[in-house]
């Protein structure tokens, strides 16, 4: 089974109101985590986001990394077709953007 999971950078951007900036954590954590935990249980999995270099302790884990503009339907459609061309089909797909 291939698991995608994908979140946005406008995740980790520093809000200036509290809330929001916790909130915009705990939804970024809960991204890496649950990529890690399909990671650990041997699914394939894919992780995109704008600005891949902040990814790289989910590469180290295992986690395949794309680069992805969820505003850009070309980047888009060039995430989908990697993951369909290296793995053939995605069974589930995690969106977090935004």
């Amino acid at each position: 089974m291939v698991g995608v999971a994908t979140w946005s950078s406008q995740q980790a951007h520093v809000q200036h109101h509290q809330g929001r900036r916790c909130h915009r954590r705990l939804l970024r954590n809960r991204s890496r985590d649950t990529a890690l935990r399909l990671r650990e249980a041997g699914y394939t999995v894919y992780g995109a986001a704008r600005r891949v270099g902040r990814m790289t302790p989910l590469r180290d884990a295992g986690v395949n990394v794309l680069s992805l503009d969820v505003t850009d339907e070309n980047s888009i459609r060039t995430a989908v077709d990697s993951i369909i061309h290296q793995s053939g089909r995605i069974d589930v797909l995690v969106n977090n953007a935004g």
